[in-house]
């Protein structure tokens, strides 16, 4: 029985090519274009700015193949509740879009408190709250509210950027690129009375 050898089984490859997803990733396919609403807001109906806002953030997303999914305008100075603006949060939670839009900052709210404010609820887990309210449980319901408001957005902004080949700091990639010092020459070349007041 010793001189006798045994035949080991071959494995064989299947026929067919075997899927390359890992984990439910989809591998190296293109990118789905990225669902951007567009947020432009005016104080009055005397200022003609919406038309212009909403221009230059539709040429912004096309510039970068996004596709506008949702565009919102709305009138109304120091509001407290900007009833558009909640349906475009409401949208981005819903995942109906990836990205928000705004012409500038000031357009958003009108402090950086209320826009830092209104990054951090957008983090709160909307189902767990209920959940919470549902059995009274407010220290878990404050909890949740904490750990949104805690939580560093940072290394979450800096690992999408980078996902989108973005520079994962803008700030350093804009040091870097030479623009600064290029500009800073440009306009020491054109008036130096400017700079004893920088």
């Amino acid at each position: 029985m010793a001189d006798r050898q045994q035949e080991t089984p071959v494995k064989r490859a299947p026929a067919t090519r075997k899927s390359r997803k890992v984990f439910g990733h989809p591998g190296k396919r293109a990118k789905a274009a990225l669902r951007a609403g567009l947020y432009a807001r005016v104080s009055t109906n005397d200022q003609q700015t919406l038309p212009m806002q909403n221009k230059a953030m539709r040429e912004y997303a096309a510039r970068r193949d996004w596709t506008v999914a949702i565009q919102v305008k709305e009138v109304g100075s120091g509001a407290a509740q900007r009833k558009m603006r909640e349906q475009l949060i409401d949208a981005a939670r819903r995942r109906e879009i990836d990205v928000v839009l705004v012409w500038r900052l000031d357009r958003w709210g009108r402090s950086v408190a209320d826009l830092l404010a209104t990054l951090k609820a957008a983090l709160v887990d909307r189902e767990q709250l209920a959940v919470h309210q549902q059995s009274c449980n407010l220290v878990a319901a404050e909890e949740l509210f904490r750990g949104a408001f805690w939580t560093d957005v940072r290394p979450l902004t800096a690992a999408w950027r980078v996902t989108r080949g973005l520079a994962a700091d803008p700030l350093a990639a804009l040091y870097a690129s030479g623009y600064v010092e290029r500009i800073a020459a440009e306009r020491g070349s054109r008036s130096l009375a400017v700079s004893s007041y920088a």
